[in-house]
């Protein structure tokens, strides 16, 4: 049902160009739907079992369970501890060990106005959740009216020189990052006080950016003046 979904959804909208319909969001709701499916197909095989599951109940000891319960909620709240790295970062609850981008994030949101704005790689896609500062634009931006898709395109013209019109074989997202990593160049109007920028991948452009405030590993964070604001490409 849920494949059927998918289906109805694209040809609504890929064949007979029906885009109103992309306001319910059909590719993100699945996700709740499967959610939901699977807890359907709990309740069913149990019921399906349970003459089976009968034989157990002397295993199921409530202080067993009640240990095993504390185990489990230790290992999720408290991967920072665990040897595992994998498991180190699998669960982002409690401590957990984080990269180098959260801890900047984390800092942004301590450090910073609360009325900041920033610039930010289109690729930084927890910005907005974790730093909970604002963006002149954001590639992946809800746009469901017409005119706000027309100040998004223009945004993102204005701030990561998107060429829509010219995009090849590149999507948008690849040009926008790829500009972000090469280019400086801001609308006469910049809205950005602030950019945050991987010295490795931005290494022409860091060199330039002389008013770091903050650095974490290869992550930096600069606050943009009169003179990167002249800068042109």
């Amino acid at each position: 049902m849920i494949l059927f979904g998918a289906l109805v959804y694209t040809f609504l909208i890929d064949v007979l160009n029906i885009n109103a319909i992309g306001k319910i969001q059909w590719f993100k709701t699945m996700v709740w739907l499967n959610l939901f499916c699977c807890l359907l197909l709990a309740d069913w095989f149990v019921k399906q079992t349970g003459h089976f599951l009968k034989h157990f109940e002397s295993l199921l000891n409530p202080y067993l369970l009640t240990a095993l319960s504390v185990l489990i909620l230790m290992v999720v709240t408290g991967g920072k501890y665990l040897p595992s790295e994998k498991f180190k970062t699998r669960y982002q609850v409690g401590n957990y060990k984080q990269t180098d981008l959260q801890i900047v994030h984390d800092w942004v949101k301590e450090n910073t106005p609360v009325d900041a704005v920033f610039l930010v790689s289109p690729l930084d896609d927890a910005f907005a959740c974790e730093a909970q500062r604002s963006q002149p634009v954001n590639y992946k931006a809800v746009v469901h009216e017409p005119y706000y898709f027309k100040e998004w395109y223009r945004t993102m013209q204005e701030y990561y020189h998107v060429d829509f019109e010219k995009l090849g074989n590149n999507t948008a997202l690849a040009q926008a990052e790829n500009h972000y990593q090469n280019l400086i160049k801001y609308p006469v109007n910049n809205l950005a006080q602030y950019r945050i920028d991987d010295v490795k991948l931005c290494k022409e452009i860091s060199d330039q950016l002389d008013s770091v405030i903050f650095r974490k590993g290869d992550w930096i964070v600069t606050k943009i003046d009169d003179k990167q604001s002249k800068l042109i490409w």
